[in-house]
């Protein structure tokens, strides 16, 4: 045994008291074994590897010992010469470095560090988030190799003790993972693949969590408004059932008042049920869930004296009856702003609407001696309606408007020589009733859909229409 080396490892061991770490030991046919020296005689050393096994290997056997980490992967070299190798790295010192081109087999060449411009890992880093992680997604970025990539592998797994498991390929150097599940780690990394269809060392590993859903809100709120106790002046009473939360659980609820232009928290509670005394003395009461991660659902009125809404409704017109002999069907829609009076969960709404409709026309000239081209109608509203809420997130609405239209008409008359084209102006009564629904996806922001009877009234009848539409609604 070398005498120096012998003394060397006495003395570390002497002064550890453990056994001799070696990170990689190179066999004379090529083979690299990784593990830790338990023991050492003159002609063999003993070796637990990384399976926990004892082996005994021959000395004349080891061509070499290292002591570093050796990093498995190829790397790009270019030289000084302007050429480029990509090769395995298995040793340095001082004035040179050592390369094999294939790991496992013992041909090697060396190559003086005067020699090198530079070495570059083939494997790609940096990986990083681009942004911030989404409740089922994450964007990813990474710093390319230096030599040609043919594409990208990116490998993913739960938790640190998994598997890792390929989930993309991709030649780009950005993706972004999808179908992912909301408030989970995540641990993922990846390596990049040359055309000779060799895959790198993998890059840095990255650990994410995807984004928290936020919870429902609390559903099928009811409230009494008749629970006065004589004693803390109007009480307002209402429970409601559980509020839903898809990745995890709900904690409790939050009850907020408002009297001027501020909210207050009145309560936190973990039950479903709450009774706000001297509820008269706040202009807006709310309630919302909260879950196990501390965010918090959007808010159910419970209480609202005044609301102001504005809504765009694109939808049809129908014509019926007389109507439906001059027109076809017709499109447009209508913009309406309104006021609503919520003192309770079913309330009052008022406001005015204002829509533009186009219909082609129909040839009646046989019959009537015309031939509509065209009616354009805008028509203007007072609206008065009364919402009757289903739960915390629909509601119905029936409604009358009362108003007046204004009609331009393109015809052809054929008593006129030369049935030349004629455009009329025309402003009628109009009147129509019908029913909505709206579904709340915020507070604040709503889809409703409906459908109306109504007509406008000439000297020579009511021209009868049905109308129907879907838009949004926004509470300001």
């Amino acid at each position: 045994m070398n005498i120096k080396k012998m003394i060397i490892s006495m003395i570390i061991l002497f002064f550890t008291g453990s056994s001799l770490y070696a990170e990689f030991i190179f066999l004379t046919d090529g083979a690299i074994i990784e593990g830790e020296i338990v023991s050492e005689e003159s002609a063999s050393i003993t070796v637990r590897n990384k399976e926990n096994k004892k082996l005994q290997i021959k000395r004349n056997t080891i061509l070499r010992i290292l002591y570093t980490e050796l990093k498995m992967g190829k790397i790009y070299i270019q030289k000084r010469d302007g050429k480029g190798i990509v090769a395995y790295m298995v040793n340095e010192d001082r004035n040179s470095y050592t390369f094999r081109m294939d790991l496992y087999k013992p041909e090697e060449f060396v190559l003086k560090r005067s020699e090198v411009l530079f070495i570059s890992e083939k494997n790609p880093s940096g990986l990083m988030v681009d942004g911030e992680p989404g409740t089922d997604r994450v964007s990813l970025a990474w710093q390319p190799p230096y030599d040609a990539v043919k594409n990208y592998n990116i490998y993913i797994k739960e938790s640190e003790k998994a598997e890792y498991a390929l989930i993309e390929k991709t030649k780009s150097k950005e993706l972004t993972l999808k179908n992912l599940k909301s408030n989970k780690v995540y641990f993922i990394m990846v390596t990049s693949v040359d055309a000779s269809d060799y895959e790198s060392t993998p890059s840095n590993e990255l650990k994410i969590t995807t984004a928290n859903i936020r919870p429902g809100r609390p559903r099928n709120v009811k409230v009494d408004e008749n629970s006065n106790d004589g004693k803390s002046g109007n009480v307002l009473k209402f429970w409601w059932d559980d509020a839903l939360d898809p990745d995890g659980k709900i904690d409790k609820y939050k009850i907020y008042g408002r009297k001027d232009k501020t909210w207050e928290p009145l309560a936190e509670v973990k039950g479903k049920e709450y009774s706000v005394k001297n509820a008269d003395s706040y202009n807006s009461i709310k309630l919302t869930a909260v879950d196990d991660k501390g965010d918090e659902s959007d808010d159910v009125k419970i209480k609202d004296n005044k609301s102001f809404y504005g809504a765009f409704s694109p939808g049809i017109i129908i014509p019926l009856g007389v109507f439906s002999e001059m027109a076809e069907m017709g499109y447009g829609g209508s913009f309406s702003f309104s006021l609503s009076d919520n003192t309770s969960i079913n309330y009052f709404e008022a406001g005015l609407s204002l829509g533009c409709y186009y219909l082609p026309g129909k040839d009646v000239m046989d019959v009537k001696g015309l031939s509509f081209n065209r009616f354009l109608i805008v028509p203007l509203y007072i609206n008065a309606g009364y919402n009757f809420s289903i739960g915390s997130m629909f509601s119905i609405k029936p409604e009358v408007s009362l108003g007046g239209a204004y009609i331009n008409l393109n015809y052809k008359n054929a008593a006129d020589e030369g049935i030349s084209e004629e455009t009329k102006n025309i402003f009628d009564l109009s009147g129509k009733a019908g029913i909505s629904i709206r579904f709340a996806f915020t507070n604040s922001l709503s889809l409703t859909t409906g459908c109306e009877y109504g007509g406008f009234i000439e000297k020579s009848g009511i021209l009868s229409f049905l109308q129907a539409n879907a838009g949004i609604k926004y509470s300001f």
